[in-house]
Protein backbone atom coordinates (compact mmCIF):
# COMPACT_ATOMS: atom_id res chain seq x y z
CA UNK A 1 0.00 0.00 0.00
CA UNK A 2 2.81 2.41 0.90
CA UNK A 3 4.69 1.52 -2.29
CA UNK A 4 1.61 2.19 -4.41
CA UNK A 5 1.10 5.58 -2.75
CA UNK A 6 4.74 6.53 -3.34
CA UNK A 7 4.43 5.72 -7.04
CA UNK A 8 1.21 7.72 -7.30
CA UNK A 9 2.78 10.68 -5.52
CA UNK A 10 6.03 10.68 -7.51
CA UNK A 11 4.23 10.35 -10.85
CA UNK A 12 1.87 13.18 -9.81
CA UNK A 13 -1.12 10.96 -10.40
CA UNK A 14 -4.58 11.89 -9.14
CA UNK A 15 -5.50 9.81 -6.11
CA UNK A 16 -7.81 9.95 -3.10
CA UNK A 17 -6.86 8.58 0.32
CA UNK A 18 -9.46 6.57 2.25
CA UNK A 19 -8.11 5.81 5.70
CA UNK A 20 -8.68 6.00 9.44
CA UNK A 21 -6.25 7.61 11.86
CA UNK A 22 -3.44 5.48 13.30
CA UNK A 23 -3.93 3.84 16.69
CA UNK A 24 -2.22 6.09 19.28
CA UNK A 25 -1.87 3.12 21.65
CA UNK A 26 0.33 1.22 19.20
CA UNK A 27 3.92 1.58 20.40
CA UNK A 28 6.38 2.85 17.77
CA UNK A 29 9.98 3.90 18.00
CA UNK A 30 10.90 7.56 17.54
CA UNK A 31 12.49 6.78 14.18
CA UNK A 32 9.32 5.05 12.94
CA UNK A 33 7.18 7.98 14.07
CA UNK A 34 9.49 10.41 12.26
CA UNK A 35 9.43 8.32 9.09
CA UNK A 36 5.66 7.95 9.25
CA UNK A 37 5.16 11.71 9.61
CA UNK A 38 7.48 12.49 6.68
CA UNK A 39 5.80 9.86 4.51
CA UNK A 40 2.36 11.11 5.51
CA UNK A 41 3.16 14.71 4.63
CA UNK A 42 4.47 13.66 1.20
CA UNK A 43 1.40 11.56 0.42
CA UNK A 44 -1.19 13.94 1.90
CA UNK A 45 0.10 17.07 0.20
CA UNK A 46 0.19 15.45 -3.23
CA UNK A 47 -3.19 13.74 -2.95
CA UNK A 48 -6.21 15.14 -4.75
CA UNK A 49 -8.22 14.71 -1.56
CA UNK A 50 -9.19 12.33 1.19
CA UNK A 51 -12.09 10.36 2.62
CA UNK A 52 -11.13 10.46 6.32
CA UNK A 53 -12.76 7.78 8.43
CA UNK A 54 -14.33 10.10 11.05
CA UNK A 55 -13.20 13.40 12.53
CA UNK A 56 -10.26 11.57 14.11
CA UNK A 57 -8.77 10.87 10.68
CA UNK A 58 -9.66 14.37 9.48
CA UNK A 59 -7.60 15.81 12.36
CA UNK A 60 -4.76 13.44 11.47
CA UNK A 61 -4.76 14.45 7.79
CA UNK A 62 -4.99 18.11 8.77
CA UNK A 63 -1.89 17.75 10.93
CA UNK A 64 -0.08 16.37 7.87
CA UNK A 65 -0.87 19.50 5.88
CA UNK A 66 -4.03 18.55 4.01
CA UNK A 67 -6.48 21.42 3.66
CA UNK A 68 -9.98 21.02 5.10
CA UNK A 69 -11.70 21.66 1.76
CA UNK A 70 -9.89 18.64 0.28
CA UNK A 71 -11.49 16.26 2.81
CA UNK A 72 -14.91 14.65 2.56
CA UNK A 73 -16.33 13.15 5.75
CA UNK A 74 -16.54 9.39 5.53
CA UNK A 75 -16.59 6.23 7.62
CA UNK A 76 -17.01 2.48 7.38
CA UNK A 77 -20.30 1.17 6.09
CA UNK A 78 -22.07 -2.07 5.33
CA UNK A 79 -25.21 -3.24 3.59
CA UNK A 80 -28.37 -2.75 5.61
CA UNK A 81 -28.80 -5.81 7.83
CA UNK A 82 -31.92 -7.28 9.36
CA UNK A 83 -32.09 -9.77 12.22
CA UNK A 84 -31.63 -13.29 10.91
CA UNK A 85 -33.74 -15.50 13.13
CA UNK A 86 -33.90 -14.97 16.89
CA UNK A 87 -31.33 -15.27 19.62
CA UNK A 88 -31.34 -18.37 21.77
CA UNK A 89 -32.72 -16.75 24.93
CA UNK A 90 -33.80 -13.56 26.64
CA UNK A 91 -32.76 -13.06 30.24
CA UNK A 92 -35.36 -12.25 32.89
CA UNK A 93 -34.53 -8.55 32.94
CA UNK A 94 -36.13 -5.34 31.77
CA UNK A 95 -33.12 -3.32 30.59
CA UNK A 96 -30.18 -5.01 28.90
CA UNK A 97 -26.94 -3.23 28.02
CA UNK A 98 -24.81 -5.14 25.54
CA UNK A 99 -21.15 -4.91 24.53
CA UNK A 100 -20.02 -6.65 21.34
CA UNK A 101 -16.34 -6.77 20.41
CA UNK A 102 -12.93 -7.97 21.50
CA UNK A 103 -12.43 -8.33 25.24
CA UNK A 104 -9.16 -6.40 25.29
CA UNK A 105 -7.81 -3.36 27.14
CA UNK A 106 -8.30 -0.96 24.20
CA UNK A 107 -12.03 -1.71 24.10
CA UNK A 108 -12.51 -0.35 27.63
CA UNK A 109 -14.74 -3.03 29.16
CA UNK A 110 -13.16 -2.32 32.54
CA UNK A 111 -14.38 1.28 32.22
CA UNK A 112 -17.91 0.10 31.43
CA UNK A 113 -18.04 -2.39 34.30
CA UNK A 114 -16.78 0.19 36.81
CA UNK A 115 -19.31 2.73 35.54
CA UNK A 116 -22.16 0.24 35.88
CA UNK A 117 -21.22 -1.23 39.27
CA UNK A 118 -23.32 1.13 41.45
CA UNK A 119 -26.12 1.19 38.88
CA UNK A 120 -26.90 -2.48 39.46
CA UNK A 121 -28.14 -1.54 42.95
CA UNK A 122 -29.98 1.53 41.72
CA UNK A 123 -31.73 -0.33 38.89
CA UNK A 124 -32.65 -3.93 39.82
CA UNK A 125 -33.84 -4.52 36.23
CA UNK A 126 -30.41 -3.70 34.72
CA UNK A 127 -27.99 -6.28 33.27
CA UNK A 128 -24.87 -6.28 31.10
CA UNK A 129 -24.16 -8.85 28.40
CA UNK A 130 -20.69 -9.19 26.87
CA UNK A 131 -20.42 -10.82 23.45
CA UNK A 132 -16.88 -11.59 22.33
CA UNK A 133 -13.59 -12.91 23.63
CA UNK A 134 -10.01 -11.81 24.08
CA UNK A 135 -7.01 -11.56 26.36
CA UNK A 136 -8.86 -9.70 29.14
CA UNK A 137 -11.60 -12.29 29.48
CA UNK A 138 -10.15 -14.04 32.54
CA UNK A 139 -9.60 -10.78 34.52
CA UNK A 140 -13.12 -9.70 33.58
CA UNK A 141 -14.61 -12.94 34.90
CA UNK A 142 -12.67 -12.52 38.15
CA UNK A 143 -13.88 -8.94 38.54
CA UNK A 144 -17.49 -10.04 38.03
CA UNK A 145 -17.05 -12.70 40.71
CA UNK A 146 -15.22 -10.42 43.15
CA UNK A 147 -17.95 -7.77 42.87
CA UNK A 148 -20.73 -10.33 43.23
CA UNK A 149 -22.27 -9.52 39.86
CA UNK A 150 -23.11 -13.05 38.76
CA UNK A 151 -26.65 -13.01 37.40
CA UNK A 152 -26.25 -9.36 36.38
CA UNK A 153 -23.24 -9.62 34.04
CA UNK A 154 -23.25 -12.34 31.39
CA UNK A 155 -20.22 -13.34 29.32
CA UNK A 156 -21.62 -15.01 26.23
CA UNK A 157 -18.42 -15.58 24.28
CA UNK A 158 -18.26 -15.39 20.49
CA UNK A 159 -21.36 -15.74 18.32
CA UNK A 160 -21.46 -16.18 14.52
CA UNK A 161 -21.28 -12.90 12.64
CA UNK A 162 -24.62 -13.44 10.89
CA UNK A 163 -26.32 -13.80 14.29
CA UNK A 164 -25.12 -10.40 15.56
CA UNK A 165 -28.09 -8.36 14.20
CA UNK A 166 -30.58 -10.66 15.97
CA UNK A 167 -28.56 -10.53 19.18
CA UNK A 168 -28.31 -6.75 19.04
CA UNK A 169 -32.02 -6.38 18.37
CA UNK A 170 -32.78 -8.06 21.71
CA UNK A 171 -30.82 -5.44 23.66
CA UNK A 172 -31.98 -2.05 24.88
CA UNK A 173 -28.63 -0.29 24.54
CA UNK A 174 -25.19 -0.90 23.00
CA UNK A 175 -22.17 0.60 24.75
CA UNK A 176 -18.81 0.94 22.99
CA UNK A 177 -16.46 2.31 25.69
CA UNK A 178 -13.24 2.05 23.66
CA UNK A 179 -10.13 3.93 24.61
CA UNK A 180 -9.59 4.06 20.85
CA UNK A 181 -11.50 2.84 17.79
CA UNK A 182 -10.81 4.20 14.34
CA UNK A 183 -14.51 3.67 13.70
CA UNK A 184 -16.51 0.90 15.41
CA UNK A 185 -18.77 -0.87 12.90
CA UNK A 186 -20.88 -2.38 15.68
CA UNK A 187 -22.46 1.08 16.04
CA UNK A 188 -23.69 0.81 12.43
CA UNK A 189 -25.04 -2.64 13.21
CA UNK A 190 -26.88 -1.39 16.29
CA UNK A 191 -28.50 1.48 14.42
CA UNK A 192 -29.51 -0.86 11.60
CA UNK A 193 -31.77 -2.76 14.03
CA UNK A 194 -32.91 0.34 15.93
CA UNK A 195 -30.77 0.01 19.05
CA UNK A 196 -29.39 3.25 20.59
CA UNK A 197 -25.75 3.50 21.60
CA UNK A 198 -23.42 5.11 24.10
CA UNK A 199 -19.94 5.53 22.65
CA UNK A 200 -16.69 7.17 23.73
CA UNK A 201 -15.43 10.27 21.96
CA UNK A 202 -12.35 8.31 20.89
CA UNK A 203 -14.45 6.13 18.59
CA UNK A 204 -14.81 7.36 15.04
CA UNK A 205 -18.43 6.22 14.94
CA UNK A 206 -19.23 8.88 17.53
CA UNK A 207 -19.75 11.04 14.41
CA UNK A 208 -23.06 9.20 13.95
CA UNK A 209 -24.37 9.84 17.46
CA UNK A 210 -26.60 12.76 18.46
CA UNK A 211 -26.87 13.19 22.22
CA UNK A 212 -30.32 12.44 23.64
CA UNK A 213 -31.57 11.54 20.14
CA UNK A 214 -30.05 8.18 19.15
CA UNK A 215 -27.69 7.78 22.11
CA UNK A 216 -24.90 9.60 23.91
CA UNK A 217 -21.18 10.33 23.61
CA UNK A 218 -18.97 10.32 26.70
CA UNK A 219 -15.40 11.37 27.37
CA UNK A 220 -13.07 8.42 26.85
CA UNK A 221 -11.85 6.78 30.08
CA UNK A 222 -14.11 9.04 32.18
CA UNK A 223 -15.99 6.54 34.35
CA UNK A 224 -18.16 9.20 36.00
CA UNK A 225 -19.19 10.70 32.67
CA UNK A 226 -20.12 7.28 31.28
CA UNK A 227 -22.11 6.55 34.45
CA UNK A 228 -23.96 9.85 34.03
CA UNK A 229 -24.77 8.99 30.43
CA UNK A 230 -26.08 5.59 31.48
CA UNK A 231 -28.27 7.27 34.09
CA UNK A 232 -29.54 9.67 31.43
CA UNK A 233 -30.60 6.71 29.34
CA UNK A 234 -32.12 4.80 32.24
CA UNK A 235 -34.13 7.78 33.44
CA UNK A 236 -35.56 8.57 30.01
CA UNK A 237 -39.30 7.96 30.14
CA UNK A 238 -39.67 7.26 26.41
CA UNK A 239 -36.88 4.93 25.30
CA UNK A 240 -39.00 3.95 22.30
CA UNK A 241 -38.14 7.33 20.81
CA UNK A 242 -34.47 6.40 21.09
CA UNK A 243 -35.13 3.25 19.11
CA UNK A 244 -37.03 5.01 16.33
CA UNK A 245 -34.32 7.68 16.00
CA UNK A 246 -31.63 5.00 15.99
CA UNK A 247 -33.45 3.14 13.24
CA UNK A 248 -33.67 6.40 11.26
CA UNK A 249 -29.92 6.91 11.69
CA UNK A 250 -29.34 3.38 10.46
CA UNK A 251 -31.17 4.17 7.24
CA UNK A 252 -28.66 6.95 6.44
CA UNK A 253 -25.53 4.79 6.71
CA UNK A 254 -26.33 1.73 4.62
CA UNK A 255 -24.20 1.28 1.51
CA UNK A 256 -27.07 1.97 -0.90
CA UNK A 257 -27.35 5.47 0.63
CA UNK A 258 -23.63 6.14 1.08
CA UNK A 259 -22.67 5.03 -2.46
CA UNK A 260 -24.40 8.00 -4.17
CA UNK A 261 -22.72 10.31 -1.63
CA UNK A 262 -19.33 8.86 -2.61
CA UNK A 263 -20.07 9.58 -6.27
CA UNK A 264 -21.06 13.15 -5.35
CA UNK A 265 -17.75 13.57 -3.51
CA UNK A 266 -15.81 12.46 -6.59
CA UNK A 267 -17.85 14.73 -8.84
CA UNK A 268 -17.22 17.73 -6.59
CA UNK A 269 -13.53 16.92 -6.23
CA UNK A 270 -13.06 16.77 -10.00
CA UNK A 271 -15.10 19.91 -10.66
CA UNK A 272 -18.05 18.21 -12.33
CA UNK A 273 -20.38 19.70 -9.72
CA UNK A 274 -20.03 22.91 -7.69
CA UNK A 275 -22.10 22.11 -4.63
CA UNK A 276 -20.18 20.33 -1.89
CA UNK A 277 -22.12 17.23 -0.81
CA UNK A 278 -23.32 16.75 2.76
CA UNK A 279 -22.89 13.29 4.31
CA UNK A 280 -26.31 11.63 4.60
CA UNK A 281 -25.81 10.90 8.30
CA UNK A 282 -25.11 14.59 8.96
CA UNK A 283 -28.16 15.61 6.94
CA UNK A 284 -30.22 13.39 9.24
CA UNK A 285 -28.80 15.10 12.34
CA UNK A 286 -29.55 18.54 10.88
CA UNK A 287 -33.16 17.50 10.20
CA UNK A 288 -33.49 16.18 13.76
CA UNK A 289 -32.25 19.50 15.16
CA UNK A 290 -34.72 21.45 13.04
CA UNK A 291 -37.57 19.18 14.18
CA UNK A 292 -36.63 19.71 17.84
CA UNK A 293 -36.45 23.49 17.34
Amino acid sequence: FAAALIVLALTRSSYLIYSEAPDPFLARSRSKNTLRAAFGRLIARRASGALPVSHLAADFFGALGMREEMMYSFGYFRAHSSPNGTAAFKKGISIEVVFIGQVIHRKGLDILLEAMQPLFNEYPELALSVVGSGGNEAPLRKQVTDWGLEGRVFLEGVIPYDKIPARLAMADLLVLPSRWDGWGLVVNEAFAVGVPVIVSDQCGAADLVKDNVNGYVFRSEDVLHLRARLRDFMSNADRRQFRSQSKAAGETISTNVVAPYLIECLQHLTGITKKRPTPPWQSSIIMQDQTQD
